[in-house]
């Protein structure tokens, strides 16, 4: 294991919010992209940070505080946080690695917002 390996995280549930989200191809099939959100508590300062899983070989990790509020994201700057983090998308049987990269923004949104609050 590499030392930046992401093996999980620890998040106190009074000092965050955290939103998840899987794109998969039906419902018992392994996902396609993941994302989980973790924000700051509402009402401070907002630092928002996004760990995608099924996009490259190794979960990415982007922090995304310049691109939320708490209304949702601010495009198109979020997008391109994203696809920018996803240099190098993996490519399987499931879905090749440009689909990946184009859908990993979605993917991220939808878990901002749960984590919000607000129906992606």
């Amino acid at each position: 294991m590499c030392s930046s390996d992401l093996t999980g995280f620890l998040v106190p549930a009074d000092q965050a919010r955290v939103g998840y989200y899987k794109l998969k191809l039906a419902e018992g099939s392994w996902p396609i992209a993941t994302a989980t959100a973790v924000l700051g508590p509402a009402g401070t300062e907002m630092a928002a940070t996004v760990a995608l899983g099924g996009v490259a070989a190794r979960p990415v990790r982007i922090d995304v505080s310049r691109a939320v509020t708490e209304d949702g994201v601010v495009e198109p700057t979020f997008t391109e946080l994203i696809r920018s983090a996803v240099a190098e998308p993996w490519t399987d049987e499931l879905a090749p690695g440009s689909y990946r990269r184009q859908v990993s923004p979605v993917v991220a949104r939808r878990a901002v917002k749960n984590a919000i609050g607000v129906r992606p």
